[in-house]
């Protein structure tokens, strides 16, 4: 069958514009969210905000930012065992530089099968792994990334159906809960038909699968992650019960979901939407606890890796009399990081509160 004119004149124009469609698909998800945000938030003074921010003490602080850290560590492990299954294992403090300085810059940039790929690709290359294993690694962390978000919020439907406010619409708790048992329990049979781990093909490359043992611990390790970097965020919220954090966490597996479907830079106001939305707490306090969480969870760590890097970049070129541009050329994207999120966190701010008056009349007079 021939195929028609203008379906190959379309798909070669979307062809040669595919990069910008995405950045115009991104942008318009950015400015859905901060809408969003806008939205829910329309009633919210900035005075509100800087007390609930003044509120929060050391107490929370030093527990979210254990929480961080146990996260983060828990991300670490993703590399570990997906080297031991491609079977090119190799130390734990490689893996976790690579992973880490991958996760904080994927975390800021969005887009992470590419700045995160880039950012193993640089250590691991000295490990002695070439694109194709780095790539397998890429693509296992995210598989079980991914499942694990399935896994926390099927588990959190089947053990409080009915919780997830955003939905204005909500399945019948029987029904809720059947699904959120029985998509957990084709995973295990998934991972039961291939316990003995082999391989399979994606397109034109083989790619080995884990065992049963190297399966469940990814699965373990992604569910404390996400426990972790929820838990992280709930103890931020004054007065929040215990049995709030259920809630908390299906919403935080979903702000996750949308965040990366968006690709918006660190899912800036994607995310905060959906837990603004989530959560039946003050809108000044989540917003108050969601900044607080942007600088725990995303900035300090993002500061933290370029320094690691710039250390591992230090010790593989000391003594070589290498130009200094080709050291800190992979600190770009680190540093690119914090750029964004320190513009996203005024977009989110100035997006999330009233506008001055004063301003808006000038604003209209320029215009």
């Amino acid at each position: 069958m021939t195929t028609a004119p203008w379906v190959i004149r379309t798909r070669d124009w979307i062809a040669h514009r595919r990069g910008m469609l995405i950045a115009l698909a991104v942008l318009v998800v950015a400015v859905l969210g901060f809408a969003a945000i806008h939205k829910l938030t329309a009633e919210i003074r900035l005075s509100e905000v800087r007390a609930a921010f003044s509120a929060l003490g050391w107490p929370q602080l030093s527990v979210s930012i254990g929480l961080t850290v146990i996260s983060y560590i828990a991300l670490t492990f993703y590399d570990t065992i997906a080297l031991q299954v491609i079977g090119h294992p190799l130390r734990w403090r490689t893996a976790a530089v690579a992973s880490f300085t991958s996760y904080t810059i994927s975390h800021n940039l969005g887009l992470a099968m590419l700045t995160g790929g880039s950012a193993r690709y640089r250590v691991y290359s000295r490990a002695g792994l070439d694109e194709a294993a780095v790539a397998r690694v890429v693509l296992i962390a995210g598989v079980t990334f991914w499942a694990g978000v399935i896994t926390v919020a099927c588990l959190s439907m089947a053990i409080h159906p009915g919780m997830l406010p955003i939905v204005k619409w909500t399945m019948p708790p029987l029904l809720e809960r059947c699904i959120g048992i029985a998509i957990p329990l084709v995973m295990l049979g998934i991972v039961l038909r291939h316990r003995q781990g082999g391989s399979i093909g994606l397109l034109g490359w083989r790619l080995p699968l884990p065992n049963w043992r190297q399966a469940l611990a990814l699965l373990l390790v992604s569910t404390v992650d996400l426990a972790a970097a929820s838990a992280a965020l709930f103890v931020l919220l004054p007065n929040a019960s215990p049995e709030l954090y259920p809630v908390l966490f299906l919403g935080y597996a979903v702000a996750i979901v949308v965040a990366l479907i968006s690709h918006v830079p660190g899912g800036l106001g994607v995310f905060e939407a959906v837990i603004i939305a989530t959560m039946p707490q003050d809108n000044a306090t989540v917003l108050a606890a969601l900044l607080a969480y942007r600088i725990i969870y995303y900035v300090a760590p993002l500061i933290l890796a370029a320094v690691l890097m710039a250390f591992h970049e230090g010790r593989q070129w000391r003594g070589r009399g290498t130009d200094p541009l080709a050291i800190a050329l992979p600190l770009a994207p680190l540093l690119l990081g914090v750029l964004v999120f320190m513009s996203g966190a005024m977009l989110l701010v100035s997006g999330a509160l009233p506008a001055a008056p004063g301003r808006m009349d000038t604003l209209a007079t320029i215009l």
